[in-house]
């Protein structure tokens, strides 16, 4: 009897390690990015107040990034197929001081609708990622094919070398795009392009203390959902986080697209900060 409790815990425990592991491979950079973006882009859009006033800020440029903004959100709320019963993209003048909301309701009943408070509530940061991608792709042929390829060793994921090949990996595709887009075969249009999309898209990325709370409870329907599937299916062998592992560089070029957006919009941040002392304002 002993023993067999004794292979009850194991095993639970083992399922609980490899849903933490497949959380962090799954969330883990996404949660960090999206969190450093937001922190990012509040500061962006509190700068851009002071130096262009409101009115040159919300029609010269946050017109754009509030619609993309709440069309992250309708995005996702139709792929989780939440039902939306209200929404505006950009209302500058609304009596409650927002400039766009997604109104959504759902089947309290079905897992998958719950799941989907997480990606509704930071969708405007993917929504917005997905976006430049395919920005880039149109204006300069940047894509995937393009990229750097970093080969991830699924037996030693956790490695002090994997980490740095990584991270020398994001360097080279930096240096790739950057050549893409600022090389002989641009232009002056496709840059300038580039920089106001960057930037109105980048200003409007933050989270509102609703989308963060509605994404709570999300995340903790996917975390359970992830437990029970490898409560049922741990026995049969770690199949899934192997599966994980070995499609992680499909993650990690969009991870690298979040990082580029963040160093850009910390390059808004820094241009804007010397304009704000310069105006003193």
């Amino acid at each position: 009897m002993g023993s067999l409790i004794s292979d009850i815990l194991s095993y639970l425990w083992q399922v609980v390690l490899t849903t933490v592991t497949q959380v962090f491979i799954l969330l883990g950079p996404l949660l960090l990015l999206a969190y450093i973006m937001h922190l990012v882009a509040k500061k962006n859009e509190k700068l851009s107040y002071r130096v262009m006033g409101r009115k040159l800020y919300l029609y010269g440029f946050a017109w754009l990034g509030t619609s993309i903004h709440e069309l992250g959100h309708a995005f996702f709320a139709k792929i989780f197929r939440h039902k939306i019963t209200d929404m505006a993209l950009f209302t500058p003048n609304s009596e409650d001081g927002n400039l766009g909301h997604v109104n959504h309701s759902f089947n309290p009943m079905s897992t998958y609708q719950r799941i989907g408070n997480f990606f509704i509530g930071i969708g405007p940061i993917l929504f917005g990622v997905i976006l430049l991608y395919f920005m880039s792709w149109l204006l300069f042929g940047f894509g995937f094919s393009k990229m750097a390829v970093y080969e991830i060793q699924a037996d030693s994921f956790f490695s002090f070398s994997n980490f740095t090949g990584l991270f020398a990996n994001t360097w080279d595709n930096i240096v790739i795009y950057l050549s893409l887009a600022f090389g002989p075969s641009s232009s002056f249009l496709k840059v300038l392009l580039l920089i106001y999309f960057l930037y109105a898209i980048g200003s409007s990325i933050t989270l509102s203390p609703s989308d963060i709370k509605g994404s709570q409870g999300g995340f903790i329907y996917f975390v359970l959902a992830l437990f029970i599937f490898n409560l049922f299916s741990s026995w049969i062998g770690d199949f899934m986080l192997w599966l994980l592992l070995d499609s992680f560089m499909l993650f990690f070029s969009f991870y690298f697209l979040m990082i580029l957006s963040i160093i850009i919009n910390l390059t808004f941040v820094g241009i804007l900060s010397i304009f704000a002392k310069v105006l003193n304002k």
